[in-house]
């Protein structure tokens, strides 16, 4: 089955606002279910996409494709305890991310940040 052009207009789905992508899949659970499913549906994507925007050219080294999900609650919570002795807030009280930073410019980054997050009555740990 050959599928052509975009569908009608739905629900949040505008065809207007289609733009080219290079390498971008989506898999979610409008319900907000959780299920190990929707991470292995994430990678029989990332698989199969041929070109995902930052492939080497030589096609030996990691092109930085990656999956984004949220982070269990109660599983974060005691691998900080357990690992770094810090107590997370409550559920839903917190934010968390990965930062990848140039190693010459590490320190200066990170001081950056910290008082950026200082100004926003944000704490950094």
């Amino acid at each position: 089955m050959e599928i052509t052009g975009f569908p009608s207009r739905q629900g949040l789905y505008d065809p207007n606002l289609e733009k080219e992508a290079c390498g971008v899949g989506f898999v979610v659970n409008l319900c907000g279910i959780t299920s190990h499913k929707l991470i292995r549906d994430a990678e029989t994507i990332s698989r199969r996409l041929e070109h995902r925007g930052a492939c080497a050219f030589e096609n030996k080294i990691g092109d930085g494709a990656g999956i984004m999900t949220s982070i269990p609650h109660e599983f974060y919570r005691i691998c900080l305890e357990k690992e770094l002795n810090v107590r997370l807030p409550p559920k839903g009280e917190y934010a968390t991310g990965i930062v990848f930073l140039n190693l010459s410019e590490k320190d200066d980054v990170k001081s950056h940040f910290q008082k950026m997050a200082e100004e926003h009555q944000l704490q950094v740990q």
